[in-house]
């Protein structure tokens, strides 16, 4: 167990508890979780709320990251952690303004994936990343591959690797970008063409682990268009980004992919992932959900959702531990993200998997 805390200014903020834990093999090619316990809190304990007007005790000392995976095990991690350039506080009125500052949640995010102690991590609304994350992410023994969103938009997708443990794949495919405003292409009238141009994108990284170099898997990740009114511009671009990954890399003993689909777990989008046989790693964890213990990703006083998603797909596989997360009303997340603990409106997902 460990809590995050960052500096800004020379002065220690506050961050969540952290804790992985195990997760029970269930029938199927990829093991899962079999249950998920609360999240222990330290704002809990003090009878505060995360988006209090005044921010929780700063811990004491330096913090000490989560315990690495096991030996022959990956710890990957997908998280959208917001772009600055829509932490506005007209969307998060809801939220401290000091949370929505970039100092301040720059400091955060870098803090929660030093304490996450990941091996890979797929990342969305990444923006400033040159100046900002790739620096950043490079002293915390990262490597990081970014794809910027076309037509002007500030944010992309990254995907990044702890360069002591894998390299990539020496293979002409084994950096995959998908530009999914070539889905508008197959369309006839100018409506149909405006409507599939939303400048999302993929980003696929074929890797291989340096001290089993017979060890290889994909990881990929994407960011969907955001609109429910539009779920037929949503499943295209699932159906897209599923069907070209699995194409590129139809060989690839597992596929890893973290992503905000921006879609529930009833919508056809997840669908689609599941037909082609995506595994939830917190599959287990979804379903034992409750009214009073929801299992979200996405908090906000509007929408309160599990909308980002962890998937594998490959045989042998096995999901031995996963990041707990607060449920919908833990006072860790109560009120809506960002908060003095979470920099972003999601929730980071985890899991440790054996190959």
């Amino acid at each position: 167990m460990a809590s995050a805390s960052a500096a800004v200014g020379g002065n220690a903020i506050a961050g969540p508890m952290l804790r992985m834990v195990r997760a029970t093999p269930v029938s199927g090619a990829v093991e899962t979780i079999s249950a998920s316990k609360l999240l222990p809190s330290a704002t809990a304990t003090a009878g505060r709320k995360a988006n209090a007007s005044a921010p929780p005790p700063a811990p004491a000392s330096h913090v000490a990251p989560l315990p690495p995976a096991e030996s022959g095990t990956f710890r990957v991690v997908t998280w959208n952690i917001l772009g600055q350039v829509y932490a506005k506080s007209q969307w998060f009125t809801h939220s401290p303004r000091p949370c929505l500052k970039q100092a301040r949640r720059w400091a955060q995010i870098h803090e929660l994936v030093r304490v996450m102690n990941p091996d890979v991590m797929l990342l969305q609304e990444v923006d400033n990343f040159g100046d900002v994350h790739e620096p950043a992410f490079r002293d915390l023994g990262f490597d990081a591959l970014y794809l910027q969103r076309p037509n002007g938009k500030h944010d992309g997708c990254c995907v990044a690797y702890r360069r002591e443990k894998f390299e990539i794949v020496d293979d002409d495919n084994a950096v995959l970008k998908v530009d999914l405003n070539e889905i508008a292409l197959s369309k006839q009238s100018k409506d149909d063409v405006e409507r599939f141009t939303r400048d999302n994108v993929a980003l696929a990284v074929r890797l291989r682990v340096r001290a089993m170099p017979t060890k290889e898997a994909v990881f990929a990740t994407t960011h969907l268009f955001w609109d429910p009114a539009m779920a037929d511009v949503k499943l295209a671009q699932a159906r897209s980004v599923a069907d070209t990954v699995l194409k590129v890399h139809s060989n690839a003993p597992l596929i890893v992919f973290g992503a905000d689909l921006n879609s529930t777990l009833d919508s056809d989008v997840v669908a689609e992932f599941h037909q082609r046989s995506f595994v939830d790693s917190y599959a287990a964890v979804r379903d034992s959900s409750t009214c009073e213990n929801k299992f979200v990703t996405n908090v906000t006083p509007g929408f309160t959702e599990a909308i980002d998603h962890l998937y594998l797909r490959g045989h042998g596989a096995r999901v031995e531990h996963v990041l707990e997360l607060p449920h919908a009303t833990h006072p860790d997340v109560s009120g809506g993200l960002p908060n003095w603990l979470w920099p972003s409106d999601h929730l980071p997902l985890a899991a440790d998997v054996r190959i």
